[in-house]
């Protein structure tokens, strides 16, 4: 009686967690649920506290992802990505996009938030969902594996993986700026974080001039603030934020604040010095509006980070830094000697590309036309990275366009994807020597001990960002081989391009652990932790399912384990941490089972595994696949996983975590 009545139970509280999630879409629009259960308008004082409620009743992880992921998708939707799975290898894989695509409610925010099928969360999601059990089948389970089930099926990525900490988005900032005095400009620290940001993140995105900015520094310093124009101000506290949290602290604080609280102070203040967006359309503001899209990106706040990169966008657009146009006043310079203008546009274009294909979002550029700005030329110098990273993100939007959006058969779709390696590879070959990885696949042998500090940071994030573009590029394919009911009958093109998605999550994974083992400096680059994330899951899959034999000679519980040696090293990153621990544990778990499989009797192991429907892969799986009889270490294994990302936080706002 126990086991039959929990998933009624669970079957119960899901449908309150849906009214609940219904409640808060509708507080979303000003609206609220009568006792006639007729929409009605909500005056504000009711709307703020009806919203703290909901926040409470959905605080707990069980209630997050039936609650969220249920209102969104309709009947229909569910029909179509059921019959999506359906395809052969002499099918089209359309509708797979259906499948891999994640549209959620965040219940710590209450907004719809939509990623991609190439964004980490929808990799993180189809491990969850390997998960899912079929609720008819689950009152059969013994009570340790139903619980099991339930806690896997209860995740919601979008909340879980989201970053409260950094930053309240209901906040309203201060726009109007009080009178500066020097002290404002935090003139005994400024420097310490100014040689952070120039020995790191600028490297990688060479958008100001050292010099410009350390004379303008000193004019704030000087007490001379009212010479320097609000944008420039802004552009200061965006850069002394990205290098007070990108620095290594040997220290516990400085002037008595520590990262995140120097962090989040300098953010805030360039926020004010920004004023309401639109009001300073000029390239400083758009290159505020750059760094400050790095500083969330770091923190792991995608969609903010998303957000002020898309009025970068806007403002660059509106002041027209794309265009090379003819000016009114005559002799008007185009770009300064440096061509500052050139770098500014093309490092915006370039990270929006690579943000929106991260998240699996649409980027806001339009078409190419627009843009006639020239690209800058090629010097030896460290701002040659403009053009390597610009040329990538047209090879990554012939991928987003090519290979995830369009419905063709399996052998052409390879074929495309084989082209498409073909461009990436060329775009590897053509890089200048000093940040050309050797063969895309080894960092530490690439380069020459004489090469500049930034040559050896350009060199590490092309070569993460190669392969982590050649993984999403093949893991159509591999999806498709770890779907296959017939293992035996999967072509030798298909097993090949799923191979190379797991050779390059191999190798990306060995890359940031290797560089991190050698480089303490980059350990505060947290947002590799999207990277990581990429490759573990995929290893992951391959390791329950072993769709293929592979060729190479890996060791993937090898990587795995690096890619956790990885996370802990990212000590002050809150996300990074919950995920190796508990993904260590789910290991030693692992392990044991395997172990403990080898001395079960005959009899009870068969009743162990032999629990065919208890699992579902994509919707319907037993459907499509009848043949298939799961493992108890598969659910064991990702329902554990699944726990590394319960209540993500990389800020200091949230101790308690």
């Amino acid at each position: 009686m126990i086991l039959g009545t929990t998933p009624l139970r669970a079957y119960a509280k899901k449908l309150e967690r849906r009214l609940v999630a219904a409640e808060a879409a509708l507080l979303s629009h000003g609206l609220y649920l009568n006792d006639d259960l007729e929409a009605c308008r909500v005056d504000p004082s009711r709307q703020k506290n009806d919203q703290t409620t909901i926040k409470e009743q959905l605080a707990t992880p069980e209630s997050f992802h039936a609650a969220s992921m249920d209102i969104t998708a309709s009947t229909d939707i569910n029909q179509v990505a059921q019959h999506s799975d359906e395809a052969s290898e002499h099918g089209t894989i359309e509708a797979e996009t259906i499948n891999n695509e994640v549209m959620d409610i965040n219940m710590r925010t209450q907004a719809f938030e939509y990623h991609g099928e190439t964004s980490s969360i929808a990799f993180l999601e189809r491990l969850r969902r390997y998960t899912e059990p079929t609720h008819p089948e689950l009152s059969t389970s013994p009570a340790a594996i139903t619980s099991l089930f339930l806690r896997a099926s209860d995740r919601s990525l979008v909340t879980e993986l989201h970053n409260d900490a950094f930053i309240n988005h209901e906040e309203t900032p201060a726009w109007i700026v009080e009178p500066y005095n020097n002290d404002e400009f935090y003139p005994l620290q400024a420097y310490t974080f100014l040689e952070a940001y120039f020995a790191s993140h600028h490297s990688i995105h060479p958008i100001v001039d050292k010099e410009e900015i350390l004379s303008r520094s000193r004019k704030l310093w000087d007490g001379q603030s009212q010479a320097v124009e609000r944008s420039h101000k802004a552009v200061y506290f965006a850069i002394l934020a990205l290098g007070a949290l990108s620095r290594t602290w040997n220290e516990e604080s400085l002037g008595g604040k520590g990262r995140y609280e120097w962090t989040l102070l300098l953010f805030r203040k360039a926020e004010e010095a920004l004023g309401r967006p639109g009001s300073f359309p000029n390239m400083t503001t758009v290159q505020a509006l750059f760094v400050l899209a790095k500083v969330c990106q770091v923190q792991l706040d995608l969609n903010l980070a998303y957000t002020y990169l898309g009025m970068g966008i806007r403002a660059a657009l509106t002041c027209g830094i794309n265009r090379l146009t003819v000016f009114r006043v005559k002799d008007f310079p185009q770009d300064s000697a440096t061509l500052l203008v050139a770098r500014t546009w093309w490092a915006l274009y370039s990270l929006e590309v690579e943000l929106s294909f991260a998240l699996g979002r649409p980027d806001t550029l339009g078409l190419d036309f627009y843009h006639n700005r020239p690209v800058p030329k090629l010097n030896n110098s460290e701002t040659d990275i403009i053009r390597a990273t610009l040329d990538l993100s047209m090879v990554i939007r012939d991928v987003t366009a090519g290979v995830h959006q369009k419905a063709i058969k399996l052998a052409e779709r390879l074929d495309q994807a084989s082209k498409l390696e073909q461009n990436l590879d060329g775009w590897l070959a053509q890089l200048p020597e000093k940040i050309r990885p050797t063969s895309g696949t080894d960092v530490l042998n690439s380069g020459s001990i004489h090469d500049p500090p930034w040559a050896k940071l350009q060199l590490f994030v092309l070569n993460i960002r190669y392969l982590h573009v050649k993984t999403v590029l093949f893991h159509p394919f591999f999806q498709l081989a770890t779907k296959a009911s017939n293992k035996s009958k999967l072509s030798p093109m298909l097993i090949e391009a799923a191979e190379k998605c797991v050779e390059s999550a191999v190798m990306m994974i060995r890359i940031i652990h290797d560089t991190y083992r050698m480089h303490h400096s980059m350990r505060t680059w947290y947002y590799n932790t999207v990277y990581l994330s990429f490759g573990m899951s995929v290893l992951l899959v391959y390791e329950l399912k072993r769709p293929f034999p592979s060729h190479g000679n890996y060791d993937l519980l090898l990587y795995i384990e690096q890619s956790l040696d990885a996370l802990e090293t990212m000590k002050e990153c809150r996300v990074a941490m919950k995920t190796a621990n508990f993904a260590r544990e789910f290991l030693d778990k692992l392990r044991k089972q395997q172990d403990a499989l080898n001395v079960v009797p005959e009899n009870d192991q068969a009743m162990m595994t032999d629990l065919p429907d208890l699992w579902s892969g994509v919707p319907a799986f037993n459907e499509l696949f009848p043949d298939y009889i799961g493992e108890f270490e598969d659910y064991a294994e990702l329902s554990l996983f699944d726990q590394a990302f319960i209540h993500p936080n990389t800020g200091m706002e949230n101790p308690s975590v």
